[in-house]
């Protein structure tokens, strides 16, 4: 709120402190932080990616409790895809997950 309200320049370890990135790398590093980000993100089930992402980008228009509701319709589609079953079959057969985004 004070960086909205004040509109001063804010260091980075503040923007650090207040949630603003997520972490600080040594200048030129960049790149590969990102990349880094990106490969841990893609290694992830593509339906809970996505759903995390349409939350967060859906969470502020709405109000709570409409929000709930199509976080939980969300969410049930989820449980019912095929890679919700992958997830522990890969676990229970101590193999890598191969989640196809269904």
């Amino acid at each position: 709120m004070e960086f909205l309200l004040v509109g001063e320049e804010l260091a980075v370890e503040r923007a650090y402190q207040v949630g603003f990135v997520n972490r600080i790398v040594p200048a030129g590093e960049q790149l590969d932080a990102a990349r880094e980000m990106a490969t841990a993100i893609a290694a992830n089930a593509p339906l809970v990616i996505g759903l995390l992402k349409d939350m967060a980008l859906a969470t502020i228009p709405r109000g709570p409790v409409e929000e709930m509701y199509l976080t939980q319709r969300a969410i049930d589609r989820v449980l019912q895809s095929e890679d919700a079953k992958e997830g522990p079959l890969a676990f229970r057969e101590k193999r890598k997950p191969k989640f196809r985004g269904r």
